[in-house]
């Protein structure tokens, strides 16, 4: 029997300890989380803001209690893991509740410790005044704040996943959204004049855009602050929401000896294990391996979480699973469209220095003749050497995301972008055409390839 503890309780180290359960039965699973939740619906928190999803308790899916007694696993919220000593397999806990230290030792550990939002200075504001959207205590403050204050009008800092969504939901319940992002566009995933339709709507739903600009200063007022820009333009707003980025939290990691890569990730093998042979790592504050790029790379992505997970269990466990490698695929709402894609956009690439070649399609998601036809917008980049398809980004208002699967299927099983052209999609006029916009993407390519367009 052996005892295995894992550092974090929420995506990835819920389903290593429920999977290694499975796998083994008599070995002693204890579970260590800081915050006073685990397993909880993280990617829905900004839905409750806006009341999509209405009732909190239903983004709880395992509570520490109902998980403990389901798997037989110890469960131990507010404890706060400050230190790892490898030659002894021993930790030091903080209990936040009792605020009295102990140790335990391991036979296996598991880092799960996810990842932090960055918190950038703000000239004029304290860091208790700045609200942010990372877990539940985050969301429960935030709605609370903006119910019992009755908010009609915030500054939105950042113009990534979370922050878009936040702003979106904003909306839905009448709020007023000034949205401030440091890069000439929303949305850092795609390349620039793929933003544009992103862009129109944000206008279209009454959100007001300051590209390219940052937060100078701020001035408390009576009721509301006066945020002063680099641009010098000036926005009054009740309050502000931070979404700048997340960073892994490698602390506890870093501190022990173990690798930590230039993006501050756990560096961990194809096992999921780091380079202590009795310390695995999985989810987002890994640096794990990228099928597309071929080298380490972060994933902050539910899926690879998933898929980690599973690995660790299995190699605790003696079964000699690989993990295969994430390509990031991704994937956002916003109002009426739907915007995602897989591996990198051109800025990421050249960083990189890997080759490639550019198309588009513009193509409607079903037969023109049938009704309320939209266009889907295109993009995918592919490497001239071996036609391996190196990103896709997609944008339209139906269809979006089976095509983003679809193109994520192909990179998976090995094939090159002139395999497009040869899937057999399904088709009915209601749901697509009868050539898809995957397919002529794949015809497109033939063609540079063959020389017969330039």
């Amino acid at each position: 029997m052996s005892r295995v503890i894992i550092i974090g309780g929420m995506a990835a180290g819920a389903s290593v300890a429920a999977r290694l359960r499975r796998l083994r039965e008599n070995d002693e699973i204890i579970i260590l989380e800081k915050t006073g939740y685990i397993s909880y619906a993280s990617c829905g928190l900004p839905y409750h803001i806006g009341d999509v999803i209405p009732e909190f308790s239903t983004l709880v899916q395992n509570s520490p209690e109902k998980l403990s007694k389901l798997l037989n696993i110890e469960v131990n919220v507010h404890q706060d893991v400050v230190s790892i000593e490898r030659t002894k397999k021993e930790i030091q806990v903080k209990d936040l509740t009792r605020n009295h230290t102990y140790k335990l030792n391991y036979d296996y550990l598991v880092i799960a410790t996810g990842t932090r939002v960055k918190k950038l200075p703000i000239e004029g504001m304290n860091d208790e005044d700045i609200y942010y959207l990372k877990d539940m205590e985050d969301t429960k403050r935030l709605k609370e704040y903006l119910s019992s204050r009755k908010i009609k009008s915030v500054l939105m800092l950042g113009a990534g996943f979370i922050g878009l969504e936040i702003v979106e939901n904003l909306r839905h319940i009448g709020i007023e959204v000034s949205l401030v992002e440091m890069l000439p566009q929303v949305y850092p995933p795609f390349d620039f004049e793929m933003t544009n339709p992103l862009v129109y709507e944000l206008i279209e739903n009454d959100v007001t855009l300051y590209l390219g600009d940052k937060i100078a200063s701020v001035k408390k007022l009576e009721n509301s602050y006066e945020f002063s820009l680099n641009s010098g333009k000036k926005i009054n707003a009740e309050m502000l929401i931070s979404s700048v980025g997340i960073v892994p939290n490698s602390e506890i990691a870093a501190q022990c000896g173990l690798q930590i890569s230039s993006r501050g990730g756990v560096i961990v093998s194809g096992f999921m294990q780091t380079n202590d042979p009795f310390i695995f790592a999985a989810g987002d504050v890994t640096d794990s391996y990228d099928y597309i790029l071929k080298q380490n790379f972060i994933h902050p992505f539910a899926s690879p979480t998933s898929k980690q997970a599973r690995i660790v269990a299995d190699r605790i466990a003696g079964i000699k699973s690989n993990y295969f490698g994430s390509m990031s695929s991704y994937i956002l709402k916003l109002f009426e469209f739907t915007a995602g894609g897989v591996g990198y956009n051109e800025k990421i690439l050249l960083r990189e220095k890997i080759p490639y070649r550019v198309l588009y399609n513009h193509q409607n998601d079903h037969a023109s003749y049938y009704k309320s036809p939209s266009q889907i917008h295109m993009k995918i980049l592919y490497s001239p050497a071996d036609k391996k398809i190196l990103g896709f980004q997609a944008i339209g208002k139906n269809g979006v995301d089976k095509r983003i699967d679809a193109v994520a299927t192909l990179i998976t099983s090995g094939g090159c972008i002139t395999d497009l052209s040869d899937i057999e999609f399904s088709y009915a006029p209601p749901y697509n055409s009868v050539r898809d916009p995957l397919n002529n993407l794949g015809t497109m390519a033939q063609n540079v390839e063959e020389g017969r367009v330039s």
